[in-house]
């Protein structure tokens, strides 16, 4: 029963996983590395309510707390480069919005 209740629970898993995948590609995210796609997941999350978020709401995100830093900022630039995400000032410590 137990077992049976995990392999199920793990199917299920498994067919939202690919459901993502589905869905990131035709968003046409599937080109990104990982940790580019789980700053974007984070900058779409902490902007639902407010119109951006600071850098440091950014660190602190759960899918972000485990890249290094310099994969975050790198991450960071590509996201604006690419067009995702955009700094709101040119202060150091400004914020950052989504734009796609």
């Amino acid at each position: 029963m137990m077992v049976e209740a995990v392999t199920n629970g793990l199917k299920r898993l498994a067919d939202l996983r690919q459901l993502l995948l589905d869905m990131e590609r035709d968003f046409g995210l599937d080109g990104l590395p990982e940790q580019e796609t789980r700053l974007l997941y984070a900058v779409a999350i902490q902007t639902r309510t407010k119109s951006e978020v600071s850098l440091a709401e950014l660190q602190a995100h759960p899918l972000t707390t485990d890249i290094s830093r310099s994969t975050f900022f790198r991450a960071l630039k590509h996201l604006a480069e690419c067009g995702y995400i955009e700094k709101t000032s040119v202060e150091k410590r400004a914020g950052y919005k989504l734009l796609k």
